[in-house]
């Protein structure tokens, strides 16, 4: 029934106005447009930062897993050597005793 019908907003209601395209509609968070862009390209940038700090951490750790196996086949070969001389001490110590 019209009775219950509501009453249309008045042509200066800022809803009625925004809907008229009076200017960009602001951000979700009350802030106007602007700002709104501006933190967002902040933002961007802080993500590139950390993107580039990921990647050089990314290379660091590649680097020091290289060194590691580096160390590694040196530890390796060392211990080679030492079982090496230990064993030729071994020899050289039998021939020793059987001598005397």
């Amino acid at each position: 029934p019209p009775s219950q019908m509501r009453p249309s907003p008045a042509p200066d209601h800022p809803k009625l106005q925004r809907s008229q395209g009076g200017g960009p509609p602001p951000a979700e968070d009350g802030r106007k447009p602007q700002e709104s862009k501006q933190m967002e390209e902040e933002a961007y940038a802080q993500i590139e930062k950390v993107k580039v700090s990921i990647s050089r951490m990314r290379k660091l750790i590649e680097d020091e897993r290289a060194r590691l196996r580096e160390v590694r086949t040196a530890h390796v070969k060392e211990l080679a050597s030492r079982t090496e001389l230990e064993s030729f001490l071994r020899d050289c110590l039998a021939d020793v005793k059987k001598q005397a």
